[in-house]
């Protein structure tokens, strides 16, 4: 079917592999790509995501620039679901064979709490005052990782071990907190049809508040909708494994402190390791030492560079999804940067906003939707 260059196809006419071309909603540069179906891609300048409705025709390019397209396609990842040069894709199969420590989660949480309501696929129970993501089971592998060495080196009788006590015990506490305490959700609403995104303009950047077709709803900015929980999350930060659940504006507090104190538990431990090495005795004690001065080291590493990118993140007003996706422009402050001290104060002195799901029975949840 002939086009002419420029004319605006609507995407239910458009056919497979017919080549079009948009400009990127975030840096402007041009996107030229085949149609495959997908609602959004990626730009490979930017990697900030642009709508396809927009798009236009245009005249069909050479082999060269349609393998480079095709390359970036591959690399930027089109965020869709099915596409199979979609990272959201191929990180599903990878999760998917973690699927028995989810379906063990599930198993004890219902011996212990009785079957759950779900809201998207969140878990409540107890009419909704306990909210448990579906990779709740996932919690199990920090603190087994955390508890090991711990236990060992306080069985041996080290008195440095004595002291990584209390940072044990805190960042146990957080880690409890930041699983249990719901992350932002926002509530969905009823199916609808379908709308366009809405522009946003804040502080002279203009943004774009995406629809949700999932939660039927158009997504506040910086929130994004969770594929593991099955919800929208306002000021979404990213989905941890390691807690168990998605890290949002009500528990990111929680998060950030479970990372310190169980970084400073590492440390303390590390280096009682190395004491009881020095003083062993014994052969099998030297090589136990040594297990747990490996497992603490790497601990340590990966912990310290967590610790690192959440005060770099914190300092900048971003999000770890915004950081990844580099939603806005390195050369230009983004709207939500207030400054160090500003940013700072703001993460830890802001008050939480009051959840919309918790403590709130399915009848209650359900009513409201149908009633928005």
């Amino acid at each position: 079917m002939g086009r002419t260059p420029g004319e605006w196809v609507p995407p239910e006419k458009r056919t497979t592999n017919e080549w079009l071309q948009l400009r990127c909603e975030t840096c402007a540069q041009s996107i030229v790509f085949p149609w495959m179906g997908f609602s959004e891609v990626v730009c490979h300048t930017c990697h900030g995501r642009s709508s396809t409705r927009l798009a236009v025709a245009v005249v069909t390019p050479d082999a060269r620039t349609q393998a480079q397209a095709i390359a970036d396609m591959a690399v930027c990842s089109v965020n869709t679901p099915g596409n199979p040069f979609s990272r959201t894709e191929q990180a599903k199969q990878f999760a998917q064979s973690f699927d028995w420590i989810c379906q063990w989660g599930d198993t004890v949480e219902s011996y212990l709490f009785g079957k759950p309501y779900r809201y998207g696929k969140l878990k409540m129970y107890f009419g909704g005052y306990l909210v448990l993501s579906p990779s709740s089971g996932f919690v199990a592998i920090p603190l087994f990782l955390i508890l090991t060495p711990f236990f060992l080196l306080l069985i041996s009788g080290e008195p440095l071990a004595t002291h990584t006590t209390l940072a044990t015990m805190m960042g146990l506490v957080f880690l409890a907190l930041a699983h249990v305490t719901e992350p932002g959700v926002i509530e969905k609403q009823q199916p609808r049809e379908p709308q366009s995104d809405r522009t946003v303009v804040t502080d002279g950047h203009v943004l774009i508040s995406k629809w949700c077709r999932t939660c039927h709803l158009h997504r506040p900015l910086r929130s994004s909708h969770c594929s593991i929980c099955d919800v929208c999350v306002k000021t979404f930060d990213h989905h941890c494994h390691v807690s168990g659940t998605c890290v949002g504006p009500r528990n990111m507090t929680y998060f950030v402190f479970f990372i310190f104190f169980t970084t400073i538990a590492d440390v303390l431990g590390l280096f009682a390791a190395v004491g009881l090495y020095k003083d062993a005795k014994s052969g099998t004690v030297q090589f136990l030492c040594t297990i747990v001065i490996a497992w603490t080291a790497l601990g340590v590493l990966a912990l310290c560079s967590m610790l690192v990118s959440i005060i770099r993140l914190m300092c900048k007003g971003l999000t770890t999804r915004e950081m990844m996706r580099r939603v806005y422009r390195s050369d230009v402050r983004h709207p939500f940067d207030k400054g160090v001290l500003r940013n700072i104060s703001s993460f830890f002195l802001n008050p939480r906003d009051k959840s919309n799901i918790w403590g709130r029975p399915p009848a209650d949840l359900e009513a409201a939707s149908c009633a928005a």
